[in-house]
């Protein structure tokens, strides 16, 4: 089987050095290469999370179809958040919850960052956008019976739009206060004769 840590760590040995090399060929700034760095190892953990264990026996699989395994699909809001956040070992609740709410948080950073988009409406659709595209992924491998069997669960695009909106607000607020505080010095220094 392929592990969630497995998979993270072939991609880091395996493509991150490509990407690396890639980079560094292109004359970019020093914070630019870091935001590609930091995106590229991002988006290795969140395919490792979202799409991993992949078992490699295919007879499990098989053995899951006889069974009637499959995705199990949640389209009632709060269902399974009431359902995690009243079970009986609380850690349960918590990981699912603050899981699926740091999932899509950094990218909503990045997309800050980007500024790919002024209106704070498209750019939550691209976090919705991204959270739909993780949930249809899980449920056509699983379907598939590529993957184990994962939900598709309506909270999870709840709670990945949500965290994609606190990471993107995050930025801009963050960018906000750096920008006036940036400002702030440069009036003084100017108010002093520098």
């Amino acid at each position: 089987m392929i592990t969630t840590e497995n998979a993270f760590w072939d991609m880091v040995v395996f493509i991150f050095p490509i990407v690396l090399l890639i980079n560094l060929l292109r004359k970019k700034t020093i914070t630019e290469h870091l935001v590609i760095i930091i995106t590229t190892i991002y988006l290795f953990g969140l395919i490792a999370v979202t799409i991993f264990p992949v078992p490699i026996d295919s007879k499990i699989m098989v053995e899951y179809k006889k069974q009637g395994f499959g995705a199990s699909i949640n389209f009632v809001p709060f269902r399974s958040i009431m359902g995690s956040l009243n079970h009986s070992y609380f850690m349960v609740g918590l990981r699912n919850v603050l899981g699926n709410l740091l999932l899509l948080l950094p990218f909503g950073i990045l997309i800050g960052y980007k500024r790919l988009n002024k209106s704070m409406i498209i750019n939550i659709g691209i976090g919705l956008a991204s959270s739909i595209v993780i949930e249809l992924a899980q449920w056509v491998l699983t379907d598939r019976y590529f993957i184990f069997p994962r939900s598709v669960d309506i909270d999870d695009l709840i709670l990945n739009t949500i965290g994609f909106t606190f990471g993107y607000l995050i930025y801009m607020v963050a960018n906000k206060i750096f920008k006036n505080t940036r400002k702030t010095r440069i009036l003084r220094g100017i108010s002093r004769g520098h």
